[in-house]
């Protein structure tokens, strides 16, 4: 059984839950295996579980790490839990919590929305071989990607089904089987390959390189990961995201920065020094709601 156990990425599952649904589910595809973080109401309970789902081809594997649970209220109420799990069945689950609503509103009140986040650390992955674009799966048709010395290796039918780029010139260029990203990071096209695979690999240190890579091979796809990634997960400081949203003309981004920010402090802290930085629509929407948030109308 291999084992893959050094520098993996922890992986970040959120949920917003409303306490008068039955059920919900957040799900995200990382290291070759679907991650589900479910949140149900059974009777007078609360349940959240952890489950994965592994590659059918996967026999003897194991699955094991930490987690960090949190569950926050609007209102303040807010409840942690840390414990091990480990997986080594398909029937495998992980119950996080399943508690009394009794118990549950002593914490948080009448609030009906809850906000779900479990952090998976310290994970150790036998027996399931992670994606790879390395010279082990290389074929003598493959494309061939350099960054940083690095080759990367896909299928032009993958390749060519993401990208209009790689269409246009291999309509073009029926020979063309190279591409030297010269400036690109290795670990920036590894996480776009991956994107493209179905991964959930953006995250804040790959952000923008996997946007450039997204913008340069047009890859719709990819462009759209990254989207999901900053209004949902990111950490990145919304001044920096706004710059983003100019050089990439990313309107979801921008719609979700200027909802998030609602006080003249945040608006301030998020306008460059450099005000052309900014796109001229988003200026325009952040004086606008300055203005409104200052009791004055325009």
């Amino acid at each position: 059984m291999s084992t893959t156990s050094s520098n993996l990425e922890k992986i970040v599952l959120k949920q917003v839950f409303n306490l008068n649904e039955w059920r919900n589910e957040e799900k995200k595809r990382r290291y070759g295996i679907n991650w589900s973080l479910i949140s149900f109401r059974p009777k007078d309970r609360f349940g959240l579980v952890l489950k994965v789902e592994v590659p059918e081809n996967a026999e003897e594997w194991k699955i094991e790490g930490e987690l960090e649970v949190k569950i926050a209220s609007p209102a303040g109420g807010e409840w942690t839990k840390f414990q091990e799990f480990s997986f080594n069945s398909p029937d495998n689950l992980s119950i996080l919590c399943f508690s009394k609503e009794s118990d549950f509103l002593n914490v948080f009140g009448d609030d009906e929305k809850l906000r779900v986040e479990a952090i998976v650390k310290e994970l150790k992955i036998s027996g399931i071989e992670p994606i790879s674009f390395g010279v082990d799966v290389k074929k003598s048709s493959d494309f061939t990607l350099l960054a940083e010395e690095k080759k990367f290796f896909v299928t032009p039918d993958f390749f060519a089904s993401h990208s209009e780029e790689v269409r246009d010139f291999y309509l073009i260029y029926p020979n063309l089987t190279f591409f030297d990203l010269i400036g690109r990071r290795a670990v920036d096209v590894q996480g776009f390959l991956e994107t493209l695979s179905g991964e959930d690999s953006v995250n804040d240190s790959t952000v923008k390189g996997i946007l450039d890579l997204a913008e340069y091979f047009r890859t719709p796809f990819a462009f759209k990961k990254c989207e999901q990634f900053l209004i949902n997960y990111s950490g990145i400081s919304m001044k920096n995201q706004l710059k983003l949203v100019k050089k990439y003309r990313l309107g979801d981004v921008k719609e979700a920065c200027i909802s998030k920010l609602n006080t003249v402090s945040e608006i301030s802290s998020a306008l460059p020094d450099n005000l052309e930085e900014l796109e001229h629509s988003v200026l325009a929407s952040l004086l606008q709601k300055s203005i409104s948030l200052h009791g004055q109308s325009i």
